[in-house]
């Protein structure tokens, strides 16, 4: 069942990302014009980003951003794609023409030797600059004051001849008394792209929040941001839309985190819903790229397996293809530090060989048995009292090995039986049989009439049944939820252990079953945007909300794990608050 499970959370954190899919990240490459003009600063953005990398380069909107607060153009220099001497040439004209304060932007592939961070146009290269380098030089500009904004992460450089050997801690970023670093990452975590906004997701949130988006972080927004606010509003976005991997630096300086960095002008910045929003899309596009990693793999690997496969079959074309249904069929990714199922598609061609491969030679081995009996005399119809003894027939079903004809008596006996006590006893006989042999399609079945017109208060049996409609089709997720309810409407024949693992694995087996079918209702809510379909998907969300919570609940009280049962919660609800620890 746990299997099953995390390919329905899956598919749900999926399909709820959905709509969330559909909200574009708010631009930043148009800030608003204002009148003031900052006659005394400048900006300085640097790029080892070439106009043919596929790098996404910030460094032409960080330029135009500075333009439009106010700097004179000459103040503002853009150097892309150069060496870094001529970086470093361009930094120190434009630091001379700049009394008040000075911006520097860099920009390009980061990485670490010995501890040192360096960039440059790609790792390893020679022509590079040294953060530590750059930092010093600042110091000593005749700038009030500077801010360094560095959107790029410094991984530690692979071992190859010669190089630096991987794993050495980095040093403290470098500092200086008038140089404020912001930097995109605090350690040797990589930064993150994010590919719906087109841009590195430090340099994005970076942009809005010098734009006026961090305005009012710590409470209502006054028209300023301050570097506190700033640096405050983009680790927590970085952490909400990038999953929590990258660390974007702090300044530690009291003094420097309530300097006002820019006021005024500021365009209208997103609400607080529509963060939300893009960390539901950016989940599920992250989501759905390590899901596609996996399948795509796993459809190679089926490509490959089908040359080998011959028409009937083999025992090493078995041993093959039950290789690899034990290997897809567990296949999972790790998503924000959260592991997630996926199902294969061709998981379930390769059990339909096997089955076909299984019903081969079950008939070859009866053409067998046919040959070795022809001559021989049909053997008479069992007489009814073949099956009046249940205590005589109860060995044997247990085993599987009740005769045909030995179930067709017991059946009908069922059918003239008026007594409900009898019919129960009847009827499960014929269950454990089903059960022993392995036929499950017969079990369903008998078990659907047993619950249906015989009897449904035994609990075991119904979650039984409800669990065995769950590895179906979604067309009986209803059913399995309805046969969740009248095994918990029961419960009380349950007690001490078994009473706290049977009640929460039913409600665990019901918010799984409500989740998928809010998945289901929110796929047909974007296949035809109705309004009828729109009251469906929030029916379905409420129910799956408070199946959620049930689960949690119960998990709480008992002290059982309340991983899967929170994720779920928090799905349905889209707020952690509703959902406690």
């Amino acid at each position: 069942m746990r299997r099953f499970l995390s390919v329905v959370t899956l598919s749900l954190a999926l399909t709820f990302s959905a709509r969330a899919l559909a909200i574009e990240p708010p631009r930043v490459d148009q800030p608003a014009q204002v009148s003031a003009r900052l006659k005394k600063d400048g900006a300085v953005v640097l790029s080892f980003l070439g106009a043919s990398s596929t790098e996404p380069d910030n460094s032409p909107v960080y330029a135009s951003f500075f333009q439009a607060r106010g700097m004179a153009s000459e103040r503002v220099e853009v150097v892309r794609g150069a060496s870094a001497s001529k970086q470093l040439e361009a930094l120190e004209e434009t630091a001379a023409r700049v009394k008040g304060t000075l911006w520097v932007v860099m920009t390009g592939v980061g990485w670490s030797e010995d501890g040192a961070r360096y960039l440059g146009a790609s790792a390893g290269d020679a022509d590079r600059l040294a953060l530590a380098q750059v930092v010093d030089l600042l110091g000593s500009v005749r700038a009030k004051r500077v801010f360094l904004i560095v959107d790029a992460g410094f991984p530690a450089l692979p071992k190859v001849a010669g190089a630096a050997t991987p794993g050495v801690t980095l040093k403290p970023w470098p500092t200086s008394k008038k140089v404020v670093v912001w930097a995109a990452t605090t350690g040797s975590e990589p930064a993150a792209l994010y590919p719906a906004a087109g841009r590195s997701l430090f340099g994005y949130f970076s942009l809005g929040a010098l734009q006026g988006w961090a305005d009012g972080e710590f409470g209502s927004a006054d028209g300023t941001v301050t570097l506190e606010e700033a640096q405050t509003f983009v680790a927590r976005l970085v952490k909400q839309v990038g999953g929590g991997a990258q660390r974007p630096t702090s300044e530690p300086r009291v003094t420097a985190t309530s300097t006002p960095l820019f006021s005024g002008g500021f365009a209208v910045a997103p609400k607080a819903n529509d963060y939300v929003e893009l960390a539901r899309a950016a989940r599920a596009a992250r989501i759905k790229s390590a899901e596609d990693a996996v399948k795509n793999e796993a459809a190679s690997a089926w490509l490959a397996l089908q040359p080998t496969l011959p028409a009937k079959p083999t025992p090493q074309a078995t041993k093959d293809l039950e290789a690899y249904v034990a290997k897809w069929d567990a296949a999972s990714i790790v998503v924000d530090a959260t592991t997630l199922g996926v199902a294969v598609p061709e998981v379930g061609e390769a059990r339909a060989k096997l089955d076909a491969w299984a019903r081969l030679a079950q008939k070859g081995k009866r053409k067998r048995g046919q040959k070795r009996t022809r001559g021989a005399a049909a053997a008479p119809p069992a007489p009814p009292s073949a099956c009046q003894d249940l205590v005589k027939l109860e060995p044997r079903a247990i085993t599987g090995e009740l005769t045909e004809v030995e179930r067709a008596c017991v059946e009908g006996r069922i059918a003239a039986e008026k007594k409900q006590t009898t019919r129960d006893k009847l009827s499960r006989v014929l269950l454990i049989d089903a059960d022993a042999r392995g036929d499950t399609a017969r079990w369903k079945d008998l078990a659907a009439r047993h619950l249906d017109s015989i009897d449904r208060s035994d609990p075991d049996l119904c979650f039984r049944y409800a669990l065995v409609l769950s590895r179906g089709s979604l067309d009986d997720a209803e059913d399995v939820v309805r046969w969740v309810d009248v095994a918990l409407e029961n419960k009380h024949d349950w007690e001490g252990p078994k009473y706290m693992a049977r009640v929460y694995g039913l409600l665990q087996l019901k918010a799984e079953m409500s989740a998928r079918l809010w998945a289901e209702a929110e796929a047909d809510f974007l296949d035809e945007r109705s309004d009828a379909n729109s009251a469906e998907a929030e029916l379905a969300r409420g129910g799956a909300k408070t199946a959620a919570r049930e689960w949690l609940d119960q998990a709480r009280a008992t002290d059982q794990s309340t991983d899967r049962a929170r994720v779920l919660c928090e799905a349905a609800a889209g707020t952690s608050e509703a959902c406690p620890r």
